[in-house]
């Protein structure tokens, strides 16, 4: 029997091709370990067995009228889920802002004609009273009754901004929201006088 050139040539340019496209999966560190645990070469890890730090979103917007007399913030965090949430409260009014991250975050079904900071978010109704921790309710003190929650996806971190706002103002809220991160230019130092 005959070999065919042209076989073992397009042979010769497959292997080629899968031996280059492994070495470049192999630089990648995330796939490496994927490969390399799936031929059981390197021990699998858990599939979510922690959290790389995410910067949370704090608010850049809030009403004029809105004089903060209360902030805290909580966090935990488990194999499935880190949790990170912030409250900011007045007399009459209270924000959280509550984000999450892992495979634990509830199921989202954005509304893709709501739109806030240029992706898909929703809004619903809902029973503030819901959405305070026991703690919470203790040190607040306000007569809830109605409010909002803005859900929407930032940066692979689902968040939630629940408010007792009208519905405006809960909006503005949530495309006000920006990283948590600070800058600062350095200052001009001062001319040494003798």
């Amino acid at each position: 029997m005959k070999s065919n050139p042209y076989f073992k040539l397009l042979t010769q340019i497959l292997v080629a091709l899968v031996l280059i496209v492994s070495s470049i999966l192999m630089l990648i560190p995330a796939t490496r370990d994927t490969i390399l645990s799936s031929l059981g070469i390197l021990e699998a890890k858990p599939p979510y067995n922690g959290f790389e730090p995410f910067v949370p979103f704090v608010p850049g917007y809030f009403p004029d009228d809105f004089e903060i007399t209360m902030a805290e913030n909580y966090q935990s965090a488990s194999e499935e889920l880190s949790l990170y949430s912030e409250l900011y409260a007045s007399d009459t009014i209270f924000i959280k802002i509550i984000q999450q991250q892992g495979w634990g975050v509830p199921g989202f079904m954005p509304d893709a004609r709501f739109i806030i900071q240029e992706v898909p978010a929703s809004l619903t109704r809902t029973d503030p009273n819901e959405w305070l921790r026991e703690k919470e309710k203790s040190s607040l003190h306000l007569e809830l009754t109605e409010g909002w929650v803005v859900s929407l996806e930032l940066k692979g971190i689902y968040i939630q901004v629940i408010t007792n706002l009208p519905q405006e103002e809960a909006l503005l809220v949530a495309e006000g929201l920006v990283p948590a991160i600070c800058t600062t230019q350095p200052t001009a130092t001062p001319e040494n006088k003798n």
